[in-house]
């Protein structure tokens, strides 16, 4: 597999790929086609494929290079990433992604902030083991849910009290590096984000812990959504603590990274 930079001349084969990451709005041919060009005419945008050598497209991406107080200078924002239904988890993503890390780097981006959704938490935590290795991060937040105790059949003695409203929570953990966990409640105090603890003896049961022993060790903080009647039908968590967790996530990587 290779990389191809985009040209008019793959526009409709762009075209395919918009329709279908974004297949809940309606596109013009010729008004997609206008904002296209722009971007190739842009030096501060992106846009290539990923294509085997007799010229098969597997996958687009597209992003855009802007000045940032976050990052604290030129920050790279990949906007589409897509590949065909049937060639996923082939590596043409992670081509993909890895182009656009070297043109980050080349153009002097100091930093990498990766989101992954990842399968197999509940059984192997194979998706998280395989994120981790191929972006090898310097770091890792993990965000789970966790046992609310405040409804009937719960005991707040073995992991702590937390209850559904009151923010998301932090987890003392021998996996978990205390000096995140630290400077996570610094930036929820400082945005005025209510926290909460819970307790794990050992491990955290959350892809975080294989996170954590990948690579030559990544350290990991653990940020979680309080939920009632977790594996049942019916599971309850509050807007609030949903709302919480991003924001405090948010304040910790304009603080930290």
């Amino acid at each position: 597999m290779k990389i191809k930079n985009a040209t008019i001349k793959d526009f409709d084969t762009a075209y395919e790929y918009i329709k279908k990451l974004w297949d809940y709005n309606t596109y013009d041919y010729e008004t997609t086609k206008e904002v296209y060009e722009k971007v190739l005419q842009d030096e501060n945008s992106f846009a290539f494929f990923s294509i085997e050598d007799d010229g098969t497209f597997h996958g687009f991406c597209h992003g855009d290079y802007f000045q940032t107080f976050w990052m604290s200078g030129l920050t790279c924002y990949v906007s589409s990433l897509i590949t065909n239904e049937e060639d996923r988890g082939k590596g043409y993503g992670v081509n993909l992604l890895d182009h656009a890390k070297k043109l980050a780097k080349e153009r002097g981006c100091k930093a990498g902030v990766y989101g992954a959704s990842t399968t197999g938490e509940e059984t192997t935590k194979t998706g998280a083991y395989w994120t981790s290795t191929r972006i090898n991060p310097t770091m890792a937040i993990v965000v789970d849910v966790t046992y609310a105790s405040d409804y009937n059949g719960m005991d707040p003695a073995e992991t702590g009290t937390v209850l559904l409203g009151e923010g998301p929570v932090l987890c003392n953990s021998p996996i978990v590096v205390k000096a995140l966990n630290a400077k996570m409640e610094e930036c929820a105090k400082e945005a005025g984000i209510p926290v909460q603890r819970e307790a794990a003896s050992r491990l955290t049961y959350t892809d975080g812990d294989k996170i954590h022993f990948s690579n030559q060790g990544v350290p990991m903080v653990l940020v979680s959504i309080p939920l009632r009647y977790m594996h049942m039908p019916a599971e309850v968590a509050d807007e609030k603590d949903v709302e919480g967790c991003i924001e405090l996530i948010a304040e910790f990587l304009v603080k930290c990274v």
